[in-house]
């Protein structure tokens, strides 16, 4: 039973180090004409977003929509991805489908 206990506890330790490393990671997305950016950390927190002025006109607000779900999809799959590897490089583990 305290080998249980061991165990859980030195996981627990490797959990905390690959949260505070997802803390430190910066993914940069943007859309595929450059004008929307946005970076997020390793937790899936958008940290900043850049939007060219001329998406801000009311004519083109249908294609900004449409680029900006775009661009926060692309930065959610990487920061995810980025989660992934760094569950699997610090705890050993890698659990498909989770991230």
């Amino acid at each position: 039973m305290f080998d249980k206990l061991k165990n859980l506890g030195e996981m627990m330790k490797k959990a905390k180090l690959v949260k505070d490393a997802l803390g430190e990671i910066t993914i940069e997305a943007a859309s595929r004409d450059g004008k929307i950016k946005m970076s997020f950390d390793g937790e899936n927190m958008l940290q900043s977003i850049s939007i060219d002025e001329e998406y801000l006109n009311p004519s083109r607000k249908d294609e900004f929509e449409e680029l900006l779900k775009s661009c926060i999809q692309e930065g959610i799959k990487k920061a995810q991805a980025a989660a992934a590897k760094k569950m699997k490089d610090v705890m050993g583990i890698d659990l498909p489908g989770m991230f």
